[in-house]
């Protein structure tokens, strides 16, 4: 579940077994401290990442981390997302459309939605 070592190979810190082992427990923490609200779902240790990395420090890494995701990935991380994963991607949708018309109609034409690309 919090099996680390393939994701991040680009960072020197991320990529050494030291490195694993901090994100591994800054997850796990993050989990543990959730628990009755929030679950483990892939791309979490991505978000994470940045806060080890910049910061150095996991006691400070978690501490942001954990007041960055209700403020801005509000039930991102529950068990059933569907409701708010719909609407990340309808927002992402009209982004695209705005900045990018001609490709917005492209994609929508040949079928190719933002479930497809967007998620990850």
């Amino acid at each position: 579940m919090y099996h680390v070592p393939r994701c991040h190979q680009y960072h020197q810190l991320l990529s050494s077994p030291v490195g694993h082992e901090k994100l591994r427990r800054l997850l796990k923490c993050f989990v543990a401290a959730n628990k009755q609200k929030l679950v483990y779902w892939q791309g979490l240790d991505s978000l994470c990442a940045p806060f080890l990395t910049l910061l150095n420090d996991e006691a400070l890494a978690f501490s942001c981390f954990h007041a960055f995701i209700p403020k801005f990935m509000k039930d991102f991380f529950i068990s059933d997302n569907t409701p708010v994963m719909q609407e990340y991607l309808a927002v992402f949708r009209h982004f695209l459309s705005f900045h990018d018309p001609e490709l917005s109609r492209h994609l929508n034409k040949i079928g190719y939605h933002p479930e497809l690309y967007a998620v990850s």
